[in-house]
């Protein structure tokens, strides 16, 4: 299939192309700084797409020609000047939701597990707002919705390793909340499933293996950075 993947040079971006191409499928990467990515991918066809751009809606009719699947991995988890939330969550993926749609385009948006557009954070009331934004559009789409995605390299997953080096690790409520972590290959994987199938879900919870709670969880940060 012929993928346009949008947010290919973050964390989980990467991740996906790499498996995606892996998989044999052609990827058109959309990036806010075409040359960065085409330096990365000499071969690989990218076209600019920032969503942060209040004309960004312009760039779809050659962006989607001759794509099966847009997948939309852009996020960020700190909004600043020109680069906010509701503008790269919600306004700028809608605009895509539509052309989409328009065009018979299947979406794959990813989102966050516990993203509610009613949420007191920032980052998941744009994300379930996005969400609901898509399920009011009748073409083929699904919202993946990952829990922690640990990944080395990730920002998250170095946060956590560095509370967890801590010489008093800070547990809110005595870190008995209960996550489930999913590693990113395990993720990645999920999207590829999803890509190659037939008749796809429209919701995907992506969450690991077994829970863990939140102590446990950065118990285990400490133990591989031998501090327990």
């Amino acid at each position: 299939m012929r993928i346009l993947l949008l947010g290919a040079t973050g964390t989980i971006g990467s991740a996906l192309f790499e498996a995606l191409s892996a998989a044999g499928h052609a990827l058109v990467v959309g990036a806010r700084d075409p040359g960065t990515a085409q330096r990365r991918w000499p071969q690989t066809s990218v076209v600019c797409v920032d969503f942060a751009d209040p004309l960004v809606d312009r760039a779809w009719p050659d962006a989607l020609r001759e794509v099966d699947v847009v997948i939309n991995a852009v996020g960020i988890f700190d909004a600043h000047a020109g680069q906010t939330f509701d503008a790269l969550h919600v306004a700028g993926p809608v605009g895509l939701f539509r052309a989409a749609d328009a065009l018979g385009v299947r979406i794959i948006q990813l989102s966050a597990l516990g993203a509610e557009p009613d949420s007191r954070f920032g980052y998941m009331a744009s994300k379930g707002r996005a969400e609901a934004a898509l399920e009011r559009f009748d073409g083929p789409h699904t919202i993946v919705r990952p829990s922690l995605v640990f990944a080395p390299e990730g920002a998250s997953t170095r946060w956590f390793a560095l509370l967890a080096a801590l010489p008093l690790t800070p547990l809110p409520a005595g870190g008995k909340q209960c996550i489930q972590p999913i590693h990113l290959r395990d993720l990645c994987e999920a999207v590829v499933r999803i890509v190659g199938s037939d008749n796809p879900p429209p919701r995907l919870d992506a969450v690991g293996p077994e829970p863990i709670t939140l102590r446990d969880y950065l118990l285990a940060f400490k133990q591989g950075l031998h501090l327990s």
